[in-house]
């Protein structure tokens, strides 16, 4: 009995000498190898979503920047005179007019905007471009500089304009002005030399993809302070 157990003990330390096999030892590289293979595959992905998320937060600030700045370029519209050729235009894709917004950026002096929807026909994303023409590009055979404001896919971009009687219609001035007779020539002069006159729309409406906070909507100011930025602009 005594013997058999020291033979049993020595084969067993024996065995403890030896180690593992070499298809023990293949077996555990392998099963290390899927494990890290999976955590690799897993922290990759994790690093991209990281990034992902990264990016969409820094463009959303921008965007929300750029529409702020759009919507600001608008609403500080000029004005329009009697007797001078019009600068608020705009139909569906385009609108041009002067903004006091330009007083304040450098090299421009109050220059003409020009505002218009693009689409890229390779990748259906449409753009919001905003043409910029300085004083010194008028003047001279300069030509202006065209910047890529916003980007989206999906609905393409579209321009409303809300007239004084609360209808929102295609383009700008309005082609067919309302105008109802009352019967009176005196009064009926009146209302149709007042519906004549130069005059900026009540609101522009920027419809946009829902990606850039879907559309915007912007109060044309024609208040006393508009007229002071018109008295500067033509003063400069």
């Amino acid at each position: 009995m005594s013997n058999w157990r020291f033979h049993g003990a020595e084969r067993l330390a024996v065995a403890n000498d030896r180690g593992f096999t070499l298809i023990e030892t293949l077996v555990t590289m392998a099963l290390t190898a899927m494990i890290a293979g999976v955590l690799w595959q897993a922290m990759q992905q994790i690093t991209r979503i990281e990034r992902m998320l990264q990016g969409s937060g820094v463009n959303g600030q921008l965007n929300l920047v750029r529409r702020e700045w759009l919507r600001d370029l608008i609403q500080a519209a000029l004005v329009e005179q009697i007797g001078v050729p019009r600068r608020f235009i705009g139909d569906a894709r385009h609108l041009s007019l002067a903004s006091s917004e330009t007083l304040a950026m450098p090299g421009l002096g109050g220059g003409p905007l020009h505002i218009h929807f693009e689409t890229d026909a390779a990748t259906r994303r449409h753009r919001l471009m905003v043409e910029v023409k300085s004083s010194a590009a008028m003047a001279s055979s300069e030509k202006s500089e065209t910047l890529e404001l916003l980007a989206w896919a999906g609905k393409e971009g579209r321009l409303r304009y809300l007239g004084a009687d609360g209808v929102w219609i295609d383009q700008w001035p309005n082609p067919n002005p309302n105008f109802v007779p009352t019967g009176d020539p005196d009064a009926d002069f009146r209302l149709e030399a007042q519906a004549a006159l130069p005059r900026l729309p009540r609101a522009v409406w920027l419809d946009m993809g829902q990606e850039l906070g879907g559309s915007l909507v912007v109060q044309v100011s024609t208040t006393q302070a508009g007229r002071g930025r018109l008295a500067q602009w033509e003063q400069q």
